[in-house]
């Protein structure tokens, strides 16, 4: 077994001073002595007083024998011990006690709101108090694993947005992420390594970082970086050891909230083209009637179908369709406001609701989304030259239609209309 006594530093036996009779025998003196000899008993020997002097650990009897004053030492040397071990426990327990309050704050708030801006910011500064640090910034791992993309730098009270990415490997957060290890770093390495501009951008003079990975279930998300630690000194093992025991819990939540986000999408996102499927078109039609029928606006429905797209899939396979199909989409979005809902109905068909729109400026909008396809060669990037064209149908809100089901009959007759006529133009619902 260990013998106790080694968690002392080595230090002289004992140091003994005369009482002269006096209970406070130079507290000054007593307590310089204990400034100098930190890890040695202070015995007062002689003098009538039944108790230690104030500033004293301990009272000897003349003559002294050496069998005393050692056992005063040790006995001096085991409350050392005591104390250190208690001042630890003590420690300990706060930290520990810190770490469940972070934890407990970043699964209450986090798991409440599920919203991963709102997640990443929660778990920024609740690490940030935790260690003491002044910034946090959370690196999310992008999907093709080679991109890192930043959060805000999160102070205690403020939030300012940073305008870079980062590769695996480049700047202290992606060696974290490529070497799957926490880092701290400070003076001239901190310079070699962080190369990623923050401090520039931000206005900031970083003189210390602790930056630990961010692992949910087995797998690297990112990485979340610290810096500078309020008060002296840069950041310690122990701000390391707890960094990393909150970070995976951190990790998984920040993880699910992105999850979670995802499944909303999937629930209202075409497949293919990414942009809202048809339900969903429905859902917003609904909801912008009733907003209209309140505040007495209008709502336009454009009903898009692709003019001899068939023909695609019979020369070019169903792939390249399907891959035309990806790029009529990005067509539609350039092509209308940002308030308007593009949307795949089916096949090679698509809507567009215009809410706050009357019959002219939908007109408007189905003319550029027409002629924007007329325009366009697609699959030019695979060597070929595809051309098409589209039939669009447009019916509005109050006038002629009345209800969500109406304005997609109509819309979808009149570009029945215009297909009959030959396709390729744009006709609106009287």
């Amino acid at each position: 077994m260990r013998d106790a006594s080694a968690e002392v530093p080595r230090s002289p036996l004992a140091v003994v001073v005369s009482a002269n009779g006096s209970v406070s025998w130079r507290a000054d003196r007593l307590d310089a002595l204990k400034r100098r000899f930190p890890e040695a008993p202070i015995l007062v020997a002689g003098g009538k007083a039944k108790r230690s002097p104030r500033g004293g650990d301990g009272r000897l009897e003349l003559p002294l024998r050496a069998t005393e004053l050692e056992e005063a030492a040790r006995r001096h040397r085991c409350l050392v011990i005591q104390e250190r071990r208690q001042r630890r426990r003590r420690e300990n327990e706060r930290c520990a006690q810190d770490k469940l309050k972070v934890l407990q704050d970043i699964a209450r708030k986090a798991y409440s709101s599920l919203d991963p801006d709102k997640v990443i910011e929660i778990v920024a500064r609740a690490v940030c108090g935790l260690v003491r640090a002044r910034h946090a910034i959370v690196y999310r791992l992008q999907e093709d694993r080679h991109t890192l993309v930043p959060s805000n730098l999160f102070g205690p009270t403020s939030a300012r947005k940073c305008n870079f990415t980062l590769r695996v490997g480049e700047g202290v957060a992606g060696r974290v992420v490529q070497r799957r290890r926490a880092q701290r770093l400070t003076g001239a390495e901190l310079e070699r390594v962080n190369a990623e501009g923050v401090d520039s951008q931000m206005g900031l003079r970083t003189r210390s970082i602790l930056a630990v990975p961010l692992n949910s279930r087995g797998r690297i998300i990112g990485a979340l970086e610290l810096r500078d630690r309020r008060g002296s000194g840069p950041f310690t093992a122990a701000d390391q050891a707890a960094a990393m025991e909150v970070a995976e819990p951190a990790a998984v939540a920040i993880d699910t909230a992105f999850l979670f986000k995802r499944c909303q999408e999937l629930s209202v996102l075409d497949d293919l083209t990414q942009l809202y499927n048809s339900r969903y078109m429905r859902e917003v039609l609904a909801r912008e009637l009733k907003r209209a029928s309140r505040y007495g606006s209008s709502v336009s429905l454009i009903f898009i179908d692709l003019d001899g797209f068939k023909s695609v899939n019979d020369h070019h396979g169903h792939l390249i369709g399907s891959r035309t199909l990806i790029e009529i989409a990005q067509v539609l979005r350039e092509a209308v406001r940002e308030i308007d809902v593009v949307s795949r109905y089916g096949g090679d068909e698509f809507t567009v609701v215009l809410p706050h729109t009357g019959r002219q400026g939908a007109r408007v909008i189905a003319e550029r989304i027409r002629t924007a396809i007329e325009g366009r060669v697609f699959m030019q990037e695979d060597g070929l030259i595809v051309r098409l064209t589209a039939s669009l149908g447009v019916a509005c809100f109050p006038n002629p239609c009345r209800t969500a089901e109406t304005l997609i009959q109509r819309s979808d007759q009149s570009m029945y209309d215009v297909k009959a006529d030959g396709g390729n133009a744009v006709q609106v619902a009287t």
